[in-house]
């Protein structure tokens, strides 16, 4: 399976698990007279849904405008999953351009909660973003205090995140304590989120924002290896790039 391929999934699995039961519905909705009714309500996952749109042409490794407008128009724009989005076609599409970039023009008014995923903040390479909360207000759809978090502004381990959400089991809580994260945090996030796949994700980037620049893959490698944790097979496969 060529590099290419392997990106555009890991892309899309961390475009869908950007993407909440309410952004799905809008965009099962917005899709309607792609996909036939019948199978429209059986798509129960974001995952689901792009397979769906790809039977049909709508999407590829090299065709993602019809997936980032719904993400524009059904999901609030989200900027963290259309910018998860462009990563992936700033390598592989050619003549991309980014559609998430440039200055801020105007300061958002005193006392109004806003959320920025990294909209209007120059990115420099490697960087990742986060949610940033103003003013402590949280909006509707963002209940929990894990998700009030400044820039992220450490190392780009996404390939190692997806990675590890991919292949991590059911004692993945053992990994994230190896790595530090407080017990407190990984409980809310285990209760906030559904799948086990989203619940290793925010724990990853709960535990990138507490690192910052000493976020790295070697520490991760180490997480794997504790004694509580055993992974060695992971852990070889990130030291050797094999994911």
């Amino acid at each position: 399976m060529d590099e290419r391929h392997n990106s555009y999934k890991d892309m899309l699995l961390d475009v869908s698990l950007r993407i909440d039961k309410d952004d799905l519905q809008r965009m099962k909705f917005k899709c309607d007279q792609v996909i036939k009714k019948r199978q429209n309500e059986k798509i129960t996952q974001p995952t689901e849904l792009f397979t769906a749109l790809e039977e049909r042409g709508f999407l590829s490794e090299t065709n993602l405008d019809y997936v980032k407008g719904l993400l524009k128009t059904c999901c609030g724009g989200k900027i963290d999953a259309i910018r998860a989005l462009e990563n992936y076609e700033r390598i592989y599409i050619p003549g991309f351009v980014p559609t998430v970039t440039g200055p801020q023009t105007q300061t958002p008014p005193i006392g109004q909660a806003n959320v920025h995923l990294g909209q209007g903040i120059p990115q420099a390479a490697g960087q990742q973003i986060v949610y940033v909360v103003q003013n402590g207000n949280i909006p509707d759809g963002i209940t929990n205090t894990h998700q009030q978090r400044q820039r992220y502004e450490g190392p780009d381990l996404a390939k190692e995140i997806s990675f590890l959400c991919r292949s991590l089991g059911r004692d993945w809580k053992f990994f994230i304590r190896s790595l530090g994260l407080p017990e407190d945090e990984i409980e809310t996030i285990s209760i906030d989120y559904r799948t086990v796949r989203e619940k290793i994700h925010q724990c990853l980037l709960a535990w990138q924002h507490q690192e910052q620049q000493s976020a790295s893959r070697y520490k991760l490698i180490d997480a794997l290896r504790h004694s509580s944790v055993q992974r060695n097979d992971l852990a070889s496969k990130l030291e050797e790039g094999r994911y």
